[in-house]
């Protein structure tokens, strides 16, 4: 059997640098597509005019009649009965109450 061949610390570091100088340009060369493979330009049917969506929807909006109700719909948020409200509240607590709750 033939005599194990020692290297000194300096030999192995530089052989470990070519190893990973190897491996780096190998990594590099999968990586990187090769001339002409990449196109930046858009073809002619794919340029966007404005925002789109990535569903069309299939309602005509321009179509469809305005969902904001009229003036005379519309009152004072703040004009409320409170009495009917504690009317209802005690009637719920009425039914629960005996429920456990």
């Amino acid at each position: 059997m033939p005599p194990v061949k020692r290297k000194t610390p300096t030999q192995r570091a530089a052989e470990y640098a070519d190893k990973l100088r190897e491996l780096e340009a190998r990594r590099k060369e999968r990586s990187s597509p090769g001339p002409g493979y990449y196109d930046p330009k858009k073809p002619p049917a794919t340029i966007s005019h404005g925002s789109t969506s990535a569903f069309k929807s299939g309602t005509n909006r321009m179509k469809t009649a305005h969902s904001t109700p009229s003036p005379m719909d519309v009152s004072d948020p703040g004009a409320y009965d409170m009495s009917s409200h504690k009317s209802l509240v005690r009637s719920v607590v009425s039914i629960l109450r005996p429920l456990g709750w």
